[in-house]
């Protein structure tokens, strides 16, 4: 079969504006919401999900991903940490196809009890620059977003200040050239300052990696997380049954993590936990409801 690319003539001037956006800011976020999981799959997988990107969690790591996703998508997730009640993350998050592309937009809000709250509101934009047949593609993703952290005055704890508003951005791209294999790649923080105004340098994320999909019952997963400090590898693994339900697993140098997925045409509910060895694990559970009609039950 002769496979047939066409490149799109001209990105749109939305895309565009997001881009130009990205290049000029020159601010970045450092705190918790930057460190922590981008979602329960994501988790489940030991958080190599940079080249998979497949739902909408995507927002929060790789915005290229979006296009993979074929309707208008409700998104929630929660996390509860090592220490139950003292802990929390929670995100909620819309997409939505619109005009050749793939809109969204979302909110992260974590912290410690009676001591930090961060708030991070997101928007992501992502389109496809390339198509072929049998599902390859190339895209572009670019997102916008404004973060703070509120600290409790009266916590007996260093550099306790509230932080003002700012503003970060990030760019991604997927490439699919063929349907069983997928690279991914992402700069979080475009430019870097100190979210916190203790002088200490903000902290840029690149993350890269491969997925590959064998028949769309197994996905095997590498990703490289480079930090300002340091770089960590991320693998994961899945594998669909006969029913409805995908089983998860991953590891990275510091923890194991796993959990399990229901997948139908328009729900797809999450729960995957992360082992941090004698220090405890962490709990995370998500759900997407699918609006409209919807393919997405039949996707790798």
């Amino acid at each position: 079969m002769r496979t047939h690319y066409h490149l799109v003539d001209r990105i749109k001037i939305p895309l565009l504006v997001f881009l130009l956006f990205e290049l000029l800011i020159p601010t970045s976020i450092s705190a918790q919401f930057e460190r922590s999981a981008s979602g329960a799959r994501s988790q489940a997988m030991g958080g190599a999900f940079v080249s998979l990107g497949d739902d909408a969690s995507a927002l929060f790591i790789n915005n290229s991903g979006l296009v993979t996703i074929s309707s208008s998508v409700l998104y929630g997730d929660f996390t509860e940490g090592v220490d139950p009640g003292e802990e929390h993350e929670s995100k909620v998050g819309f997409v939505f196809p619109a005009l050749d592309m793939v809109f969204g937009a979302g909110w992260y809000r974590g912290g410690l009890k009676d001591a930090r709250d961060e708030n991070l509101f997101v928007a992501g934009i992502a389109r496809k620059l390339l198509e072929g047949t049998q599902g390859s593609f190339l895209s572009v993703g670019a997102g916008i977003r404004l973060g703070y952290v509120s600290n409790d005055s009266s916590c007996p704890c260093a550099g306790n200040e509230s932080s003002t508003p700012d503003v970060s951005g990030d760019l991604g791209i997927m490439l699919r050239p063929l349907p069983v294999l997928s690279f991914g790649y992402s700069v979080e923080n475009v430019r870097k300052v100190d979210f916190n105004g203790s002088n200490g340098g903000g902290m840029q994320t690149v993350r890269w990696g491969l997925s590959y999909f064998w028949e769309e019952k197994v996905i095997v997963s590498y990703e490289q997380e480079h930090l300002h400090d340091r770089t960590v590898r991320h693998y994961g693994f899945s594998i669909r049954t006969g029913v409805p339900l995908e089983l998860m697993a991953g590891f990275t140098e510091e923890n194991v993590t796993g959990g399990a997925r229901w997948v139908s045409d328009r729900v797809r509910a999450t729960v995957s936990f992360r082992s941090y060895g004698s220090a405890g694990v962490s709990t995370s559970a998500s759900l997407e409801l699918s609006i409209g009609r919807s393919d997405r039950g039949k996707q790798p």
